[in-house]
């Protein structure tokens, strides 16, 4: 998210209960305007996160409606939501991890937990690469 202008951009990876969301992992490309549904095209998993356990969690996204999220390494399931155009707006902002941004009259929420080996690839992992990630962690 662009924290300045409030734009839902790039790629997000969060979690939330709030606004109908019980705790369940979500993943998005932002096209760029607001944060609603028509700026974005997400994948929402079926686990509820229960707190203070540790998660394993891999979003693999191949397009915008080809993605899958990976919980301990099972293929979670879920449902594709938003309607943005199929294509994905950067700016020029620096990435944030553990914070996110719900409006620009509001100050951001901050992750409240802990996070370890955050990576990012260059290209989608396959079921089998995400399940040995699991197994080795």
């Amino acid at each position: 998210n662009n924290f300045e202008q409030n734009q839902h951009c790039g790629l997000n990876v969060l979690t939330k209960a709030i606004d109908g969301y019980r705790g369940e992992v979500m993943i998005s490309l932002g096209s760029g305007g607001g944060t609603l549904p028509n700026n974005r095209r997400s994948k929402i998993g079926t686990t509820i996160l229960e707190i203070g356990a540790w998660y394993h969690i891999v979003g693999v996204v191949r397009d915008f409606d080809d993605m899958d999220i990976f919980i301990n390494g099972e293929n979670d399931g879920g449902e594709l939501i938003g309607n943005g155009p199929e294509s994905v707006f950067y700016t020029d902002g620096p990435a944030s991890i553990g914070r996110e941004d719900i409006s620009s009259m509001n100050s951001p929420y901050f992750f409240s937990g802990s996070m370890d080996d955050i990576f990012f690839y260059e290209r989608a992992l396959s079921p089998e690469e995400v399940s040995l990630l699991f197994e080795l962690e």
